[in-house]
């Protein structure tokens, strides 16, 4: 009993490490703060409600968004 509790800790400390690495930060993403938010959508509404933002919201609040249109689910999963 007491060799499960430790292997189910230990596989536990390991899952946790290894979903916390997945969440760090990467060398290729851009710390310039004035660079645009670069976002892939889909046309039909995410688009749409993201060309809303752009043309009405996003100046207000000092956003430069760069919207990628795809159309199907693995473009942006790769």
């Amino acid at each position: 009993m007491r060799n499960v509790l430790k292997f189910s800790s230990v596989l536990a400390t390991a899952g946790l490490a290894l979903s916390l690495a997945a969440c760090g930060s990467s060398g290729s993403s851009s710390s310039d703060p004035n660079a645009p938010l670069k976002v892939v959508a889909s046309p039909t509404p995410h688009a749409q409600i993201l060309k809303f933002v752009q043309d009405n919201l996003a100046a207000k609040a000092g956003l430069k968004l760069d919207i990628k249109e795809v159309t199907d689910y693995v473009t942006p999963n790769t």
